[in-house]
């Protein structure tokens, strides 16, 4: 799994270098998602797989917010307080 750490220094390469290298998982922090959307939608168009982090950094941006909010563009979460009966 590969981090947005890694990928920022790829800059317009990023695409190019999952495909060469066949990465199939991704992960971001949550604020990265909003200012990454045209990149997420391509790697997810090319079968990888993009994950969160970060999710409880803010008041009020927890993982509700990351599954009502931010699931349309990744497909999993990391969660810390996530309660799978109540939500």
């Amino acid at each position: 799994m590969l981090s947005e750490n890694r990928l920022n220094n790829l800059k317009d390469k990023t695409l190019e270098y999952v495909k060469e290298h066949h990465i199939k998982h991704l992960v971001f922090s949550r604020e990265s998602v909003s200012k990454s959307k045209k990149l997420l939608n391509q790697l997810s168009q090319v079968g990888v797989k993009i994950y969160v982090y970060y999710v409880n950094f803010q008041a009020g941006r927890n993982e509700k917010y990351a599954v009502e909010y931010k699931l349309g563009s990744v497909f999993g979460m990391y969660a810390d307080d996530w309660n799978f009966k109540a939500n």
